[in-house]
């Protein structure tokens, strides 16, 4: 898919920002990408970001070392031994600049805005500057309301500041991210939860999510050397040694579900308001799920009052564990960066982090997400202007044929499918499905049965809801069926139906009104019209304008289809029906001859064909039609070739 003019219009704009000088430089960092990065292979996040990511508020309070602002010295200092203040009308522009950058990265993952900082930061040619838009980017990813774009910061800082060649204002500043990188590395989105040795109500050490016990998943761990694991989740020997002796897995927890860890604090009044929401959420049994309520004091007496009265889940679909750390002996505070209460945690089956620092309601929403309970709404007004927008990029790119949709649908399935993203898939494919039930246009029709096969009809892994079945599967099906009446390659019902059939004669066009059989029609441009349609009007006097210069219609160029799912067309090269999978050609169907000269069909007549009449008249005949080609949407143009067989359909003579 074409690629959007945002980042090509922005990228040179801020490289020649960030790079042009203003105090001498110090050495850039190599930045391990290929020279023309910001050409070919920084991201180019495309228009779908505009509808399909959050609103997003970026951070403006970024020191640039001015009178007014900073939190340490009111100059910056750049690692060559420089001081100066930089021009604040340009610190002003790479500001801005950056943050329309961030905007558009912000549905990328991860890993991508790693990349992508590593460059914007690795372009400085000044030591100020660079420490300028070093900040900016860290505390922008510090502070972005987008979960597990905290990653981002720490790769900054490990990269750029920890030991490196960026400076921050002051001391204070540098300590405050090394402490923030340091207790909260270990539990960042797609991590293996750390292990937490922690102590049940009655006592018991109990690990959660620990080596020498069963997980979560139920897979065995052993221990740190490898050599013995414990099973069953029994208790290690007391003669055992190291961090995890005299604890047992914990035998409440239930393999297989998604974990919810709750850090609280009696003392704590915003805990006690989230421990209310999540009680109330927990409590109706609408997720199974297991939930580690991990108390962070000391005080059994109070300990206990809240477990009965504020965090009393019963219901047999929440496996609830009480746990505390009363010898303050488990490093939360390192592991999962619990410096504060409450702090909630998400891990998937497998034990990974699927959500960090969230609240109830985004708990809420995550496990609608993962659990896939949550209904989505397809074909908004948004949605379908930004197909449209992405159909106008690929023509004015010249990409609009045949393999059109297939290149868009791919996309999707890159950007989220294979991220494991399912909802953003299933919302956009679904989105995608609704925006071609609305085209006519030959170069949606030819791929879309194609995409219905791959990405919805062939997969009841993703699709498998009731809503799924009523508003897309459904939907799908009916597609599928318009697509297959009236195959390229084969010849028209054999129906006779009334008709006009226009004719070129001399320098004129003679018409005649009567009756036609549809399966004889050969080099013809069939269409069913209605009466007062503007479209059809123009399209037959574009039909006249053909014949009257003898015009010819050829293949429509590209494939119909993916890789791996063969698709009927014609091929440019020869203007013959093929099957092909990749590059391997396969015969044509039986029946359908080869023709080796044939590249384009000449029109030598036109037949239009009057729904409207044919409904008041024969209400039969009409109902035959209808279930011999697919009118759902008129005009409604074919061509047949030399052998009276479909060429093209859903073709636009304009």
């Amino acid at each position: 898919m074409a690629k959007t003019s945002f980042i090509a219009i922005l990228m040179p704009v801020i490289v020649f920002l960030i790079s042009s000088p203003q105090v001498s430089a110090g050495p850039v960092p190599d930045v391990n990408c290929p020279a023309g990065f910001a050409i070919d292979c920084s991201v180019s996040p495309d228009i779908f970001s505009a509808l399909y990511c959050p609103d997003h508020t970026l951070n403006t309070d970024v020191p640039y070392g001015n009178t007014e602002t900073g939190s340490g010295s009111n100059t910056m200092t750049g690692t060559d031994g420089n001081t100066a203040a930089p021009d604040s009308t340009a610190m002003a522009a790479i500001r801005n600049k950056l943050e329309e950058y961030f905007a558009a990265l912000e549905r990328e993952t991860a890993d991508t805005k790693c990349r992508e900082a590593d460059f914007i930061i690795g372009i400085c040619t000044d030591s100020l500057t660079r420490q300028a838009v070093t900040i900016l980017t860290y505390s922008h990813f510090l502070n972005s309301p987008v979960m597990g774009d905290e990653a981002v910061a720490i790769h900054v800082f490990d990269r750029w500041i920890s030991d490196g060649p960026v400076k921050m204002y002051s001391d204070a500043d540098y300590f405050s991210a090394r402490l923030f990188a340091e207790t909260n590395r270990n539990s960042l989105i797609g991590c293996k939860a750390p292990a937490l040795g922690l102590h049940s109500p009655d006592g018991i050490p109990t690990v959660i999510f620990g080596k020498r016990s069963d997980n979560l998943s139920g897979d065995t761990l052993s221990d740190a050397a490898g050599d013995r694991t414990v099973p069953d989740g029994k208790p290690v020997p007391e003669h055992d040694s190291g961090p995890d002796a005299g604890y047992q897995a914990t035998p409440a927890a239930e393999p297989g579900l998604y974990s919810i860890l709750y850090f609280y604090d009696t003392g704590c009044a915003k805990c006690k308001v989230e421990s209310i929401l999540l009680r109330n959420l927990l409590g109706d049994g609408r997720f199974h799920v297991n939930l580690f309520a991990i108390y962070t004091g000391t005080d059994a007496e109070r300990w206990k009052g809240y477990r009965e009265h504020d965090l009393d889940i019963d219901t047999p679909q929440v496996n609830v564990i009480h746990l505390w750390d009363p010898d303050m002996t488990s490093d939360m505070a390192v592991k999962y960066g619990v410096i504060r209460t409450p702090a909630i945690f998400l891990t998937a089956p497998d034990s990974t982090i699927a959500g960090r620092r969230l609240d109830v309601p985004a708990l809420e929403n995550l496990l609608d997400i993962k659990t896939g309970q949550k209904e989505l709404e397809y074909g908004s007004d948004e949605a379908m202007r930004l197909f449209e927008k992405t159909f106008s990029n690929m023509k004015a790119a010249g990409k609009t044929d045949c393999n059109a949709v297939a290149r868009v649908a791919e996309h999707i399935y890159g950007r989220t499918l294979t991220a494991k993203d399912t909802v953003l898939y299933r919302q956009m494919t679904g989105d995608l499905l609704y925006f071609l039930t609305n085209r006519r246009e030959e170069k949606y029709k030819c791929g879309t049965a194609a995409f219905l096969d791959r990405y919805i009809l062939t997969r009841p892994d993703i699709w498998n809801t009731s809503d799924d079945t009523l508003k897309v599967v459904s939907l799908a099906r009916m597609l599928k069926g318009l697509d297959s009446l009236c195959t390229i390659g084969q010849k028209m019902a054999d129906i006779t139906v009334p008709a006009t059939v226009r004719r070129r004669s001399g320098d004129g066009i003679v018409s005649r009104q009567g009756r036609v059989r549809l399966s004889r029609l050969k080099n013809t441009a069939v269409i069913f019209h209605t009466e007062g349609c503007p479209v059809c009007k123009a399209e037959t006097a574009a039909a006249n304008s053909l014949l009257l210069r003898k015009g010819r219609i050829s293949a429509l160029t590209g494939g119909c289809g993916f890789p791996d799912a063969p698709e009927r067309t014609y091929l440019r090269t020869y203007g013959r029906l093929r099957q092909h999978t990749g590059t391997r050609d396969i015969p044509a169907p039986a029946g359908v001859r080869e023709r080796k000269n044939g590249r384009s069909i000449r029109i030598r007549k036109t037949v239009l064909i009057d729904m409207d009449g044919i409904w008041n008249t024969s209400p039969a005949l009409a109902e035959e039609i209808m279930r011999s080609f697919d009118l759902s949407s008129l005009p409604f143009i074919l061509v047949t070739d030399s052998e009276a067989r479909v060429y093209r359909k859903y073709v636009s003579l304009l």
